[in-house]
């Protein structure tokens, strides 16, 4: 993969597939010998096919900031949320924004109503609205609270609390098409910090949640490998130190084992991308080989190592609907320093 425009961050960017090309905005450099900032913000866009990128406009850009996250809703890539550096910052830069990439212009996102600011917090897009849930404030205090934004409108609107889940960062999340399911995290309550084993499922229509059943759910645990299947959400690895994969069916509210034999072994912070039939698992600090599970057949292969990327968490992991694209991260034994380098990973049959 071809090297981004300068001022992109190399670790916990914001990041959205469009559909034909990745757009990076935002995040952490860790290391000056890569040109990188603390926090950052510059943008890029990277197109596969060409395999180049372009840089965003700087006109009209949010702040720089890391531990942000974004969404694609089929015109702009908005990005809500971050840490800055130094923190305090005024009430007008705690601002989101979105990003049209056929005009290349930014457009503020609306402050009033939003909920309070907030990093390594859950944002996904219904198909009308924006979800914003949990995450943690700048002085890192767990926030079990959220809220809903229309981008048309360019207006909040307030997400009910009753029968919330526990954990607000960290989890495991998905958007299934009709609910926002999230499971596992650290908890919310700042006397008696937890690691949850529970979740609940939001439904934007009805404004409600209703529980996950717990029966068969993993063990408590923050920061797993988490896809959607189209059917089920599969939960892989995590902080709980024990190399388990579940799968939790919201239709039939059930949790399922699946195979471990031949899974690539113990990721903490491990992220993974679902090709349509195959969940791709590849990043931990010192593991430069990734694994492949096939759902139908419910078995692992590892990836190919020729040609592999260096070993490093806290990266950018999409999938294009022909291949892994594979960007940044933190290298080295300790993770002090990062890498604007990337991988194009293409599965064999």
């Amino acid at each position: 993969m071809a090297f981004p425009p300068p001022m992109v961050g190399a670790t916990t960017p914001a990041f959205a597939w469009t559909g034909s090309k990745l757009i990076v905005w935002g995040g952490m450099g860790l290391h000056t010998e890569t040109g990188s900032c603390t926090p950052c913000g510059g943008g890029g866009v990277f197109d596969p096919q060409m395999n180049s990128w372009r840089a965003l406009t700087s006109l009209g850009a949010p702040i720089a900031r890391s531990w942000n996250a974004a969404v694609w809703t089929g015109k702009y890539f908005v990005t809500w949320g971050g840490l800055f550096f130094p923190n305090p910052v005024s009430a007008a830069d705690q601002a989101g924004a979105m990003y049209d990439p056929e005009r290349d212009v930014w457009r503020n996102v609306s402050t009033s109503g939003q909920p309070a600011w907030r990093a390594q917090h859950v944002l996904a897009f219904t198909g009308r609205e924006v979800l914003v849930w949990g995450g943690s404030n700048a002085e890192n205090v767990s926030l079990r609270d959220g809220g809903r934004f229309d981008p048309v409108q360019n207006v909040w609107r307030p997400m009910s609390l009753e029968g919330a889940p526990q954990g607000c960062t960290g989890t495991a999340s998905v958007w299934t098409g009709q609910e926002l399911l999230v499971w596992g995290g650290a908890t919310s309550d700042p006397t008696s910090p937890a690691i949850a084993n529970t979740g609940a499922a939001y439904n934007p229509e009805t404004d409600s949640w209703r529980p996950i059943n717990d029966k068969g759910a993993p063990p408590a645990r923050n920061n797993p490998a988490t896809v959607w299947t189209g059917q089920e959400m599969i939960v892989y690895g995590g902080s709980a130190e024990v190399v388990d994969v579940r799968a939790y069916d919201p239709a039939s509210d059930r949790w399922r084992s699946l195979s471990v034999q031949g899974a690539p072994g113990f990721h903490a912070q491990g992220d993974a991308v679902w090709t349509g039939s195959e969940m791709l698992l590849w990043g931990a600090r010192d593991c430069d080989v990734g694994g492949r599970y096939d759902l139908v057949s419910d078995t692992w292969k590892p990836f190919s190592s020729m040609g592999a990327s260096s070993p490093r968490s806290q990266h950018t992991l999409v999938w294009t609907g022909e291949a892994l694209l594979i960007y940044g991260g933190a290298i080295g034994a300790h993770l002090t320093h990062d890498t604007t380098s990337g991988a194009i990973y293409t599965p064999s049959p």
